[in-house]
C-alpha cells in the first residue's frame, strides 16, 4: 500500500489548526494505513457516549444513512450538525466519481450565526454534556473547508497513484485493481504501464 505519511503529517497539522479531530469512514476498506480513526474520538462526542448509551449507534445510522442519501456521490464538501447538535464539516473522498469514503472535521459549538445551509436533518435536543467544542469562526470556515478538500484528494491519492518506490508490486497491482474493477477497456498493457514493466513480465506477476 502506499505511503501514508505525507497525508498523515498533514492531517495533523489540519487539526492543530483548526482546534478540531479528523476521523475517517472508509467505504473500501483501503485506507487501513492512513492513522485516522473510523469514529468521531474527540473529547465532547466520548462524553456524550458515556452518558447516552444510545449516542453512539444514533451517530453512525445518520452518518451512514441520512448523509449518503442526501448528497450520494457529490464531490462538493458541506457543514452538517450530528445528531446532538454539534457542526461538523464532511470531506467526500473521491475515485472514479464515487465516494470511497468520507472525512469528517469536528466538532464545533453551534453558536451564532448558524451555517447557512448546513445539513441537520434528524438534529436531537437531548445533548446532556457539560463540556462544550470550541466554535468555528465565521471568517474561518471557508478555509477549513479549502484545506480540507486537499486533504480528502491527498487521501485518494494514497490509493489511486503509485508512488516513487512506494509499494510492493503486490500492491501496486492491488491497488490497480481497486481502481478500475468494472472498468471495460481495460487490459494487461494497461496495468503493465501502472507497474513500471513490460506486458509480458506482468503476467507472469
Amino acid at each position: 500500500m502506499n505511503d501514508f505519511k505525507t497525508f498523515i503529517a498533514a492531517a495533523g497539522a489540519f487539526e492543530r489548526m483548526f482546534d478540531c479531530r479528523l476521523c475517517l469512514h472508509d467505504y473500501i476498506g483501503r485506507f487501513g494505513g492512513c492513522g485516522l480513526p473510523r469514529y468521531h474520538l474527540n473529547p465532547y462526542c466520548t462524553e456524550l457516549k458515556k452518558r447516552q448509551g444510545e449516542a453512539e449507534r444514533t451517530c453512525v445510522a445518520f452518518d451512514h444513512h441520512s448523509l449518503l442519501k442526501r448528497h450520494g456521490n457529490s464531490p462538493v464538501p458541506f457543514f452538517k450538525y450530528c445528531p446532538y447538535g454539534y457542526l461538523e464539516a464532511v470531506f467526500p473522498v473521491m475515485m472514479d466519481g464515487k465516494v470511497c469514503g468520507v472525512l469528517f472535521a469536528g466538532p464545533f459549538r453551534d453558536s451564532p450565526p448558524v451555517v447557512p445551509g448546513a445539513f441537520r436533518e434528524n438534529t436531537r435536543l437531548d445533548n446532556s454534556v457539560r463540556r462544550h467544542p470550541p466554535e468555528l469562526e465565521l471568517g474561518r470556515r471557508s478555509d477549513l473547508l479549502a484545506f480540507g478538500v486537499l486533504l480528502a484528494e491527498r487521501l485518494a491519492a494514497c490509493i489511486t497513484h503509485p508512488w516513487p518506490g512506494g509499494g510492493t508490486r503486490k500492491e501496486l497491482i492491488e491497488q490497480f485493481i481497486t481502481r478500475n474493477c468494472g472498468k471495460s477497456r481495460i487490459g494487461l498493457p494497461d496495468l503493465a504501464d501502472f507497474i513500471g514493466l513490460s506486458p509480458a513480465r506482468t503476467s507472469h506477476y
